[in-house]
Parts: C-alpha cells; sequence; structure tokens
C-alpha cells in the first residue's frame, strides 16, 4: 500500500512539472528551472496570423545572467536563432526576452508573435 500512495505522490508531481515546464502558450519555449510564472501579469492577443503573448516570471534564486545564458544555449539546441541580444527567431516566430531586475530575485519577461501554421 505504501508503494501505491509513493507511485500515486510521484505521478502527480511530474504530472505538476510536465504542465509548467514550457513557457505558457507555448509547446517548445522551455521554463527555466527556478522561474515562477506570474499569472496575473501575463498577456494574450490572438489575432487571424497568430498568437501575441507576454508572461512575466520571477526566479527567486535566480539572476537576470543566469536566466539569459540558460535561454541563449537552450533556444538555440531547439532551432531557434539569435538576432539581437535576446531576440531569437525560428521561422515566423519570434522571442524576446528582457531581463527586467537583474539581480536576485530576477525579474524577466517573455514576449513571444507565434504565427498560425496556415499562414
Amino acid at each position: 500500500m505504501k508503494h501505491i500512495a509513493f507511485l500515486s505522490l510521484f505521478l502527480s508531481a511530474c504530472v505538476a512539472y510536465a504542465e509548467n515546464a514550457f513557457l505558457p502558450g507555448t509547446e517548445d519555449v522551455p521554463l527555466m528551472e527556478g522561474l515562477i510564472v506570474n499569472p496575473t501579469a501575463n498577456i494574450d492577443f490572438d489575432t487571424p496570423a497568430g498568437q501575441i503573448r507576454t508572461v512575466n516570471a520571477t526566479g527567486k534564486t535566480l539572476t537576470g545572467q543566469k536566466i539569459t545564458a540558460y535561454y541563449q544555449q537552450t533556444l538555440s539546441a531547439l532551432g531557434w536563432r539569435i538576432e539581437k541580444d535576446n531576440r531569437f527567431i525560428r521561422e515566423k516566430d519570434s522571442l524576446v526576452i528582457t531581463v527586467l531586475k537583474e539581480s536576485k530575485p530576477a525579474i524577466v519577461r517573455f514576449e513571444t508573435t507565434m504565427t498560425n501554421p496556415t499562414e
């Protein structure tokens, strides 16, 4: 019985992590471990051509420098290319990462423009 309870708890934790493993509104932009999304500071805007989304997150134990380094390394491995500073492009999609507060706790803003696949 202990094993079943442990397995249930473990699976619940995995599902919770999986739901938060990506930036809200995306399926392939990872949410860096240690970042917590502020759900009250996000903006979603849908257009016929695609979606524009702004997501704000805080990293209590992270600095802006660590966040920037993580995304420059991780996104390039996922097919994004750095266009300028923290502006990334992949096909017709764009992602801009702005560090609003550099020191701990770091605050970061993600602005995504994702086109509809039919466009």
